[in-house]
């Protein structure tokens, strides 16, 4: 079954509880609120024109929704924390458990 793409112009948000429900043409598409689940986040080191940036994203597993990233020069904290905000920015307000493979920015 071949679908067809979405037009962020002349697409609304069907969510009745969102303040751009029924607004067509205003580019405003964002991700609501949700129960998040399972998040799996990660980073990789990609090369770009002789530079080496890191990369980091985060999904929502069960719906393999990106929920963000982030790209920096360096491995830091900043890199970390910027999409760890981000996935705080989707979730629902509660309680998130972070868990880690030991790097120490996190």
């Amino acid at each position: 079954m071949e679908r067809e793409p979405t037009d962020a112009q002349g697409t609304f948000c069907p969510n009745p509880e969102c303040l751009a429900s029924g607004q067509m043409g205003k580019g405003n598409i964002t991700i609501h609120r949700r129960d998040l689940g399972h998040v799996q986040a990660d980073e990789i080191w990609v090369k770009a024109q002789g530079v080496i940036l890191w990369l980091a994203m985060a999904i929502q597993v069960s719906t393999q929704l990106w929920l963000g990233g982030a790209v920096n020069a360096h491995r830091h904290r900043h890199l970390i924390g910027a999409v760890i905000g981000q996935v705080r920015a989707c979730a629902l307000c509660r309680s998130l458990l972070f868990c880690v493979d030991g790097l120490s920015t996190y």
